[in-house]
C-alpha cells in the first residue's frame, strides 16, 4: 500500500517537480511506493496555480487526486488536508520569513494534533545560513521551524528529518542570476566565498529517500529526529562559476565583483524594497564567510553513488540561457 504525504505548495517552486520526479523514478525499484496529496494555500498567485494543476497533469499516478485550496493558517483545513495522510513534507516554497513561519508553524501544529501524521521532512535552509541568530531572517525562521519540530518529535512518536540544502545550482536559472548569466556578466557581492552548489535532482533524491525510509521501521513505536546537510561535491567561488558557465555554455560570461557598499544605492534606484536590499547584503556578508562552502558527502551515503557536478548542471542547461543584454 502506497504511503500517501501531503505536499503542502504556498509558492511554487521547481523543487517540486524534482521531487515527483525522484518519486517516479523509485517507484521503479520495488518495494517503493509513495503517494502524494497536494494542496495550494488560498493566497497563492495565480502562476503558482496554473503550475501545482500542471504538476498533477504530468503525475497522475503519484498525485491521484486533484489539488485542493486550503488556508494554510487555518488548523481546521489543515487537519481535514491531513486526515489519511501518513506524513507531510514542508516545502512551502516561500521566501518571505514571516509567510513561511507562518504557514510551515500552522501545518506543525496541526500535524502534533493529528494521531495519524507520524512522518515528517522539512526541507530548510543551507546549514550555515540556519539558527537562532542566523544573519538572515529567512534562516531564523527555518531555524524556529526546526525548533517546533523538535517539540513534535516529544510529544508522540514520530519519525522526523529535516533536510538542509546548501544553494541549489537552479538558482542560476531563475531571477536575477539568470538574466546575469543571459547577459554575460555575472555581478555579485561576493569576492573569494565559496558556495558548495547542490545540484535540484540530488536534493530532490535525498528527499525521497528519506520519505521511503519513513515508511520503514519503527516508526510508530519511537520517535527520532534527523539532520542532513545536501550539498553538492565541490565549493565554488562565483568566478569560477562564470568559468564553468563559459565552457559549457560556449559564450564568455565574465565575472565581475560588485562591491557591497554599492548595492544599497544600486538596488533602491532599481526599485527594490529596503528589506529586500538588506537581506542581499547580508547574505552576500555570510556567503563571503564561508557560510555556505562546507562540502558533505551526504549524497553518497545516502543514494550510494556521487552527487552530480557544477559541470554536468551546465552542459543539462546550456540552452537555457540565450543572450540577450542585462539591465
Amino acid at each position: 500500500m502506497a504511503q500517501r504525504f501531503l505536499l503542502p505548495i504556498a509558492q511554487h517552486a521547481g523543487l517540486h517537480a524534482h521531487i515527483l520526479r525522484a518519486a517516479v523514478a523509485s517507484s521503479a525499484r520495488p518495494p517503493a511506493s509513495l503517494a502524494f496529496r497536494v494542496v495550494m494555500s488560498s493566497d497563492a498567485s495565480p502562476a503558482t496555480r496554473e503550475a501545482v494543476h500542471a504538476l498533477a497533469h504530468t503525475f497522475p499516478q503519484l498525485v491521484p487526486e486533484k489539488p485542493s485550496v486550503v488556508d494554510m493558517r487555518s488548523t481546521s483545513e489543515l487537519a481535514e488536508a491531513l486526515e489519511n495522510c501518513d506524513g507531510v513534507v514542508l516545502s512551502s516554497g516561500l521566501q518571505d520569513p514571516d509567510a513561511l513561519f507562518a504557514a510551515e508553524s500552522a501545518l506543525v501544529d496541526t500535524a502534533k494534533g493529528s494521531g495519524g501524521t507520524q512522518r515528517i521532512v522539512k526541507v530548510s535552509g543551507a546549514a550555515g545560513l540556519v539558527g537562532k541568530n542566523a544573519a538572515l531572517a529567512l534562516g531564523r525562521a527555518h531555524w524556529q521551524i526546526e525548533q517546533a519540530l523538535q517539540t513534535a518529535a516529544l510529544s508522540a512518536p514520530r519519525r522526523v528529518d529535516i533536510v538542509r540544502p546548501s544553494t541549489g545550482m537552479d538558482s542560476l536559472l531563475d531571477g536575477r542570476l539568470f538574466d546575469m548569466v543571459c547577459g554575460r556578466t555575472l555581478s555579485v557581492s561576493v569576492k573569494h566565498g565559496k558556495v558548495a552548489f547542490v545540484h535540484p535532482m540530488d536534493t530532490a533524491e535525498v528527499i525521497v529517500s528519506r520519505l521511503l525510509q519513513q515508511g520503514r521501521g519503527d516508526a510508530d513505536t519511537k520517535s527520532t529526529i534527523e539532520t542532513f546537510h545536501v550539498t553538492g561535491p565541490d565549493a565554488l567561488t562565483y568566478e569560477q562559476v562564470a568559468q564553468e558557465l563559459s565552457a559549457g555554455i560556449g559564450d564568455r560570461v565574465r565575472y565581475s565583483y560588485f562591491p557591497l557598499w554599492a548595492v544599497n544605492t544600486a538596488r533602491w534606484i532599481q526599485g527594490v524594497r529596503p528589506d529586500a536590499i538588506a537581506a542581499e547584503i547580508e547574505l552576500s556578508r555570510a556567503l563571503e564567510n564561508g557560510a555556505d562552502a562546507d562540502v558533505t558527502r551526504t549524497v553518497d551515503t545516502l543514494l550510494g553513488k556521487p552527487a552530480r557536478t557544477f559541470t554536468s548542471f551546465v552542459k543539462e542547461n546550456k540552452n537555457s540561457w540565450p543572450l540577450k543584454a542585462h539591465t
